[in-house]
This record gives C-alpha cells, sequence and structure tokens, in this order.
C-alpha cells in the first residue's frame, strides 16, 4: 500500500533475454494515462481493490477496474484513462505482434489474434500475470521465465478470438481505416486535414467526428502517439536521442511530449532498459 505523498515511481524495462517484451512497472501513479498501442498489452494493477480503481475508455466503451481486475490491449488501439481513485500501483506487460501471431500459429490457430474482453476478473489469470511478474524483478532461471511467459500467452489468446486475415468492414469504418492507415504510414510527415478528409470521403466535420468516435483521438492526436511510439522503439534499439526524427518541431517538442505520455524522458527511458538480469 502507498504511503500518502509519496512520489510517483515509474520504471520501463527491456530483458536483452526477450527482446520481443517490454516492462512498465508503476508504482502511486495518478497520471491520467493515454496510450497508443502497438503491442498485445496487459495490465495488471496492485492494491486493494475496494479502494484503489480506474475508470478508462476502449474501443468507445467505459470500464471501471478494480486492483484485483486485469486490463487486455490490442495493437492499433488507445485506451485512456479517465479517473484514478487513489494513487495506483501496476504491472504492464507490452508483446511483439508478431509473438503472439507464432504462439497462435503453434497452437493451430490461423488468423488475426483479436481481444475479446478487456476488462477481466479472474483469480488463476490474475496470480499467473503476477507471477511472471515477479519472476524478472527477481533472480529466476530462464527456463523459469520462459514457462510463465507462456502460460500468459496461453491466457492471452483464451481471451481471443482468431479474426480472418481479411474481414467485411463497412464502408464507413473503411474510409476511416484508410486514413487511420495514412497517418501510420506517413507518421513523420504534414498531414492537412483536407487530405485527410478526400482520402475518406467525408467532409472535414463529419470526418473529424467519426475518427474521434472510431479511435479514441482526433488525427492530430492520434498522430502524435504514432509518433511516440515509433520514436520509443528507435530509442529501445539504441539510436541516440539527437538522431531521432519523427516529426516533431525540434527535442523540446519532442521531449515534452514523449514525457507526457510516458511519464519519463526519453533519457531515462533509453538508459532504464536492459536492466533485468538471472
Amino acid at each position: 500500500m502507498q504511503g500518502k505523498g509519496e512520489k510517483e515511481n515509474i520504471q520501463w524495462h527491456r530483458s536483452q533475454e526477450f527482446p520481443n517484451l517490454e516492462f512498465i512497472w508503476a508504482k502511486n501513479s495518478t497520471r491520467l494515462w493515454r496510450v497508443y498501442h502497438e503491442t498485445y498489452t496487459v495490465c495488471t494493477p496492485l492494491g486493494d481493490p475496494t479502494n484503489q480503481y480506474a475508470e478508462w475508455v476502449y474501443r468507445r466503451n467505459k470500464y471501471v477496474s478494480p486492483a484485483d481486475h486485469i486490463m487486455f490491449m490490442e495493437p492499433g488501439e488507445i485506451h485512456a484513462n479517465t479517473k484514478m481513485h487513489n494513487p495506483g500501483t501496476f504491472q504492464v506487460l507490452m508483446i511483439n505482434p508478431t509473438t503472439i501471431e507464432n504462439a497462435a500459429r503453434e497452437l493451430g490457430l490461423s488468423g488475426l489474434p483479436a481481444i475479446k474482453l478487456c476488462n477481466v476478473t479472474n483469480p488463476a489469470y490474475y496470480h499467473a500475470f503476477n507471477r511472471f511478474h515477479r519472476s524478472f524483478r527477481q533472480p529466476a532461471t530462464y527456463l523459469e521465465r520462459q514457462t510463465n511467459l507462456m502460460r500468459c500467452i496461453e491466457i492471452l489468446l483464451n481471451n481471443c478470438e482468431i479474426k480472418p486475415t481479411f474481414t467485411f468492414k463497412s464502408h464507413r469504418h473503411d474510409a476511416l481505416e484508410r486514413a487511420r492507415d495514412f497517418l501510420r504510414e506517413r507518421y513523420a510527415e504534414k498531414i492537412t486535414l483536407e487530405e485527410l478528409s478526400k482520402l475518406s470521403g467525408l467532409s472535414r466535420f463529419h470526418f473529424l467526428r467519426a475518427f474521434s468516435q472510431e479511435y479514441g483521438l482526433p488525427p492530430h492526436a492520434y498522430q502524435i502517439s504514432v509518433r511516440l511510439f515509433k520514436a520509443k522503439t528507435l530509442l529501445a534499439k539504441g539510436t541516440p536521442l539527437n538522431e531521432i526524427e519523427v516529426g516533431f518541431a525540434d527535442q523540446s517538442h519532442f521531449i515534452r511530449h514523449f514525457k507526457k505520455a510516458f511519464a519519463c524522458t526519453p533519457a531515462y527511458f533509453s538508459h532504464s532498459l536492459y536492466k533485468i538480469n538471472i
């Protein structure tokens, strides 16, 4: 349990043994996180579920997650916390999509894993993810960590439906998806609302309203989120800060957005990686 007035502590980590994973370990956090995901992401809150919970929005739905729930999110989606009831302690596991898709094929599943339930209460699942995080926060063998990871991936896939590679989409959804993909592919470029409106075939007013409803952010904020994810990926690969060009006006502009999104500076994020050892 956190003490009153205790300072927020956010730690980002990767392990050289598991380069397709990324971790966040947070304590005493009161910030309203708004995160664009390019990974399969599982958040396990810790603490007293009777007086610690988060309210959040995901896929246009509102949820309440006490400290005994698990939050599941998938690539290409955004989640936004709207309220924190008491400072939160939580653990986050981010898994590269390729790892999940390969595991699905290994289990004989063909298609794209898509999260069915994003707010889950299941004691066995909850303990499995806690066990996994503990094995990385204290000495453990490689085999133990592999075993715990496989159990967590199996749980995640149990909470997925496998969608065919090609699925039918409504005209409206297809139009918005074209604009979204354009923002993801051309994230570092100057993009105008007129371009996105023309690409979607919608008026500027209709497009702005529909895009925000569909993806949880207006187009400019979505573009910033993609830029930040790309920058984080480059930092994780060891790219020097002064060589990262993802479309921000200057380095101070980039650092300000990065700190707001990830609760740390780019420099801290770079230095915090690869600190997990057997």
